[in-house]
């Protein structure tokens, strides 16, 4: 039977759940008040020193933004990635690779990255292959490149779909196969319930049928 949300997670919570504290957060934090943010960010805060992974990842993002939350949210998410959260370890990654809050260190932002992929976050591999397309952390490698690309694609990321399209294209770090990155690209077009359309994707979709590569020109 259907329940109230808001009163189904307060009594789980009340009653010691973590994950409903967790739920109960997301929950307020998606209704945009101010005074429902701030009670959000208490659930999420006590779920996190609780246990819940979860939790401390999405504290972690919704802190990264917040004037002068930013070392809460390191800790947060240092907290998450320790308590195997694939998507803390991926956001700390970020931070790492941008320099956002945190020293910009590439080498340490691949090692978060490649924890992330090994839990399972699609957005970790694609920045794991990422790096490794660019040099970043450490050698530059396509073949690994192209190998994440493909495992954060399956996992979800219409932008790693893009990107190891790119790839097949034009035979870097795999055998040149112009069919499947015309398919890639309409994968990373397409969007996932992981993440919405790539528009890169698009154009490339759209470059393809132009001029026909992998696919029969087709100008409309």
């Amino acid at each position: 039977t259907p329940a109230d949300q808001n009163l189904f997670y307060d009594k789980l919570c009340r009653a010691g759940n973590v994950g409903a504290c967790y739920r109960q957060g997301w929950a307020l934090w998606s209704r945009n008040k101010v005074s429902d943010r701030v009670a959000a960010i208490d659930l999420l805060e006590a779920a996190c020193r609780s246990g819940s992974a979860e939790a401390c990842a999405y504290e972690g993002v919704k802190l990264m933004d917040v004037p002068s939350r930013g070392s809460d949210a390191i800790v947060a998410l240092e907290r998450a990635c320790l308590l195997n959260s694939g998507a803390g370890c991926a956001h700390l990654g970020f931070l790492h690779a941008t320099g956002k809050l945190v020293a910009k260190d590439d080498k340490r932002a691949v090692a978060r990255y490649v924890k992330g992929c090994d839990l399972g976050d699609a957005r970790g591999c694609y920045n794991v292959g990422l790096m490794a397309e660019e040099g970043r952390g450490g050698a530059k490698d396509l073949a690994r490149a192209a190998a994440k690309y493909d495992e954060g694609c399956r996992m979800g990321s219409s932008t790693a779909c893009t990107n190891l399209g790119f790839l097949y294209e034009r035979g870097h770090g795999v055998k040149l196969d112009k069919a499947r990155a015309a398919a890639l690209y309409q994968r990373g077009c397409d969007g996932t319930s992981c993440q919405p359309p790539n528009m890169t994707g698009c154009v490339n979709v759209g470059r393809a049928y132009r001029d026909g590569i992998g696919v029969p020109k087709d100008s409309a």
